[in-house]
């Protein structure tokens, strides 16, 4: 079979080439592989099966797991195909920071390059302003799924210069709502880790030789469901790698030890409150019942406190005719007194909380 050459004289081959570029350097590095799902592909690169497509899949995308599961929503990961996009953006006519300054290195130009072309991309795909979709407690939108470098830029266009993120969003939120189900009893290692989460998580990362990053995803794990065992299938024994022994220096912390029972007994109190799966579970006595102290449900109980702030913080940023974009847990917007917005979300939700200032650059 011949070779494949798109025709570069037919601008609608050149509008799809630039389409599919400026989607690959929005979502993907090459350096740090992400999952994409295949409705993403086929939106912005196309189908397999058109000629375009799969070269232009070819040239930009480089595969670098490709076990996917429907059941579970795992999707394959990808990378940046470098020499591909270059390659691109040459035919493409694209021209680099380094024609402009000489000064800049090829590495640097590259960068910049690939930046501004995921800028101008995304602010011809959406509207900050509306675009959000409704589903699972949560407000999706595409801007918050493209690289945080990208999506500050795309906001700092649109005079968005602030980010606001809840302090220690899930342990904050299900601990405080705890309370209401138990007379207000206080958890102390929760607690502790929700006001000095920095010291406890370099403490825990230094004892077993994990990035910081690491511990802070195994604690909110551990919160809503995960299981701090060597479970081939455990998200917590992927996060170390599927080191056995790591997994026995968390199990044998004391603080890690009473941080598990915390949770343990913070979810006792919450679990009236939490859903019931529709799928049924046999037990040992051969009985069937809905599961109810399930990850999907522990999760789904946070995504509704999560909405619950997030509509007081809307309410308050219209009240005052402001500007914003709301990323999940955290939002951005012009600077705000954020003291006023803490008082307002105390008001109206009676959930006490703080949150971490980011200047946009």
């Amino acid at each position: 079979m011949a070779q494949y050459t798109p025709n570069f004289n037919d601008p609608r081959v050149v509008r799809r080439c630039k389409h599919s570029l400026g989607f690959a350097l929005s979502y993907l590095t090459c350096d740090k592989p992400r999952g994409l799902s295949q409705e993403q592909i086929i939106k912005h690169i196309g189908q397999g099966q058109n000629p375009l497509s799969a070269w232009l899949k070819s040239q930009l995308l480089d595969c670098t797991d490709s076990h996917w599961n429907m059941a579970t929503k795992k999707v394959k990961k990808y990378q940046l195909n470098t020499a591909g996009s270059e390659y691109l953006k040459q035919i493409l006519g694209y021209k680099t920071h380094r024609a402009f300054n000489s000064s800049v290195t090829p590495a640097k130009a590259q960068r910049l390059s690939d930046h501004q072309i995921a800028v101008d991309w995304a602010h011809t795909q959406y509207s900050i302003d509306t675009d959000y979709t409704d589903k699972s407690h949560r407000l999706w939108h595409p801007v918050q799924n493209i690289r945080s470098e990208i999506r500050n830029s795309v906001l700092r266009d649109n005079l968005l210069t602030h980010q606001y993120d809840i302090v220690c969003a899930s342990p904050t939120l299900l601990h405080q709502y705890s309370w209401r189900f138990s007379g207000g009893h206080y958890l102390e290692t929760i607690g502790e880790y929700t006001e000095n989460r920095n010291a406890i998580r370099q403490t825990l990362a230094r004892e077993i030789e994990v990035p910081v990053k690491t511990i802070k995803a195994i604690l909110n794990a551990m919160f809503c469901g995960a299981v701090l065992k060597r479970n081939p299938f455990g998200s917590i024994y992927k996060l170390v790698d599927y080191d056995s022994e790591r997994i026995t220096q968390l199990q044998q912390d004391p603080w890690m030890k009473r941080f598990k029972q915390d949770i343990f007994e913070m979810w006792q109190y919450l679990r009236p409150v939490l859903e019931k799966t529709p799928e049924l579970r046999v037990t040992e006595t051969g009985k069937t019942r809905r599961l109810v102290m399930y990850p999907t449900n522990k999760w789904n109980l946070y995504f509704q406190l999560e909405r619950m702030i997030l509509n007081a913080v809307r309410q308050y940023l219209d009240e005052q005719n402001l500007k914003y974009f709301l990323i999940h847990d955290a939002f951005a917007s012009e600077q705000v007194e954020i003291e006023h917005v803490i008082e307002h979300i105390t008001k109206t939700t009676a959930f006490d909380i703080c949150f971490e200032e980011t200047v946009l650059i």
